[in-house]
């Protein structure tokens, strides 16, 4: 009897054509979730056939930036999104949109939500038990460098997300 294997190992491409990889799926789970998976990479599992990354539905990918001007960005992991209100690239007071739910809320409200709910978890992805603390409205350490989230390796810079998408 033949059994048919389930892909499990992935590959990575840039817009710039660099190829990370092979991966196995979680690893590829985890990129998305400390923002190394930007919304226009895309992914493969024999390096023939590529597929946006924010068609993986693994990556959760789910969450769009919304902006007052009509302005968005994305598809994000909820993950990604504390970083960036961490590193400064977010206020949080910016809408984010649920791809799947269309739920919208501001971003800080949605990360609020996710911590109390035990969907994120301290520690998961980007989010340090220092953000934790900012997105639970209780003080953060006054002390530089303190913050213990993972290096940044996305930003939030318009030249990276450019052209936006116009609602």
């Amino acid at each position: 009897m033949l059994v048919k294997s389930v892909v499990n190992t992935w590959f990575l491409r840039k817009p710039n054509g660099e190829v990370y990889g092979p991966v196995e799926q979680a690893e590829l789970v985890r990129w998305a979730s400390t923002a190394r998976i930007a919304p226009d990479d895309e992914v493969s599992s024999d390096r023939k056939g590529w597929i946006s990354a924010a068609k993986m539905p693994g990556l959760k990918l789910n969450w769009m930036i919304e902006w007052p001007d009509g302005y968005r960005a994305g598809p994000y992991h909820v993950s990604s999104l504390g970083e960036m209100l961490a590193d400064g690239k977010l206020d949080g007071d910016e809408l984010v949109r649920h791809v799947l739910t269309q739920q919208t809320a501001s971003l800080l409200e949605t990360l609020q939500s996710g911590l109390m709910s035990g969907e994120l978890q301290p520690g998961e992805g980007a989010l340090s038990p220092a953000l934790c603390k900012m997105i639970r409205g209780q003080s953060l350490p006054a002390t530089p460098g303190s913050n213990t989230a993972a290096p940044k390796p996305q930003t939030l810079d318009p030249a990276l997300v450019l052209p936006k998408i116009r609602c």
